[in-house]
């Protein structure tokens, strides 16, 4: 599992949770599964609904609903 977010402080997180923070935006097309936590606008850009294998879930539900499988 990663975990990807912009706006963090990776550092901050690391202390605080314990949690390795990547540093860039991944390459989407190597996940099986993607669980958007977030509500920034920056993850709209995003491809995520290249291949039928991929899961998509959007907690926030900030994404059009035709590239994602769940939302809340």
């Amino acid at each position: 599992m990663d975990v990807y977010d912009p706006w963090v402080n990776s550092e901050e997180v690391k202390h605080e949770y314990g949690i390795d923070v990547l540093n860039q935006q991944p390459d989407i097309s190597q996940y099986s599964a993607v669980i958007l936590a977030v509500a920034h606008k920056k993850f709209n850009d995003l491809d995520l609904k290249t291949s039928g294998d991929r899961v998509i879930y959007d907690v926030k539900g900030v994404l059009n609903k035709t590239v994602v499988d769940a939302r809340l």
